[in-house]
């Protein structure tokens, strides 16, 4: 799969304006705009007490040369949460305001659900980028866990994201994978495509795959994985090496001296040079004749 209509998606979103325009109604809006306490506020985690978003530090330094100059020109979006104040959307600002030692942020405070706080963080970061395959996997794991609270069918889900039912539960499945295929996946060199397929490989067999395309670094399309996948449904103990013959057998079948087309296209010297390498390839002088009358050369 590829994520030209994710990223046309995230696009889009991007015209219709800001997070807050977006997705927060003007009822869940508690204060437009007023100054917290730096030390008041934390920056957003899951249940899992992970960040679902990345920290660009080029941005943190630039947003921290601008609020310098210029003064924090777009409020933080924030909630009441355990008596402080969860970021919602503006990690950058807030990290930015937090290296010049700034004591207050401006902010606009929400009063919106946990599912609804997910998704400001989500789009807040998807605003800035499209997310990898491997993170936009958790993003709608999340969504559907969440889905039968907020009445958010598979289609619904599918359709934010502007993409597919079968292209999202592919993204899905990248949850089975291991981390060196997820890696793998999210740098391309693994076909999305795949991942169905993938996923029915054992750990072992997954980090054996993950270590040959690493120490090749080519990438696999659909068609070598399936080949992949069928070598190990009868070698469950497949090697690197083996992964290698698999996808390399119909190269090493072809044998120069049987490669008409490349040959038609040596000259004499070429082809005397050739055969003078690859003597052993020809049984004897009748064979080399032979070839070479086939050829049109003699």
């Amino acid at each position: 799969m590829k994520f030209d209509k994710v990223s046309e998606t995230f696009s889009e979103r991007k015209e219709k304006g800001s997070i807050k325009e977006s997705l927060i109604s003007a009822e869940e809006v508690l204060n437009e705009i007023t100054e917290i306490a730096m030390h008041k506020l934390d920056m957003y985690t899951d249940e899992d007490g992970n960040q679902p978003f990345d920290i660009d530090d080029e941005k943190v330094e630039a947003l921290s040369q601008s609020i310098e100059e210029n003064g924090q020109l777009e409020p933080i979006i924030v909630r009441k949460k355990d008596g402080r104040y969860q970021i919602l959307s503006g990690h950058h600002r807030y990290l930015a305001l937090k290296s010049i030692t700034a004591k207050y942020a401006l902010a606009t405070v929400v009063d919106v659900s946990d599912l609804k706080a997910y998704m400001i963080v989500c789009e807040s970061n998807i605003h800035h980028a499209a997310p990898p395959p491997s993170k936009l996997c958790k993003i709608f794991l999340r969504y559907r866990a969440a889905g039968k609270e907020e009445k958010l069918t598979a289609d619904q889900l599918a359709k934010m994201f502007g993409i597919s039912r079968e292209q999202m539960y592919r993204i899905i499945a990248m949850d089975t994978l291991t981390t060196p295929m997820q890696e793998l996946v999210d740098a391309g060199l693994i076909s999305t495509n795949s991942i169905k397929q993938l996923r029915t490989l054992t750990p072992d067999q997954q980090d054996t795959l993950a270590d040959y395309v690493y120490n090749e670094d080519k990438k696999l399309n659909k068609a070598k994985c399936d080949k992949v996948v069928d070598l190990f449904t009868t070698n469950a103990n497949a090697t690197v090496e083996d992964i290698d013959d698999c996808l390399n057998s119909d190269d090493k079948e072809k044998e120069p001296a049987t490669n008409y087309n490349a040959m038609k296209k040596m000259s004499k010297e070429q082809l005397a040079d050739y055969i003078f390498a690859n003597m052993e390839r020809f049984k004897s002088s009748a064979d080399i004749l032979s070839f070479l009358c086939e050829k049109g050369k003699i």
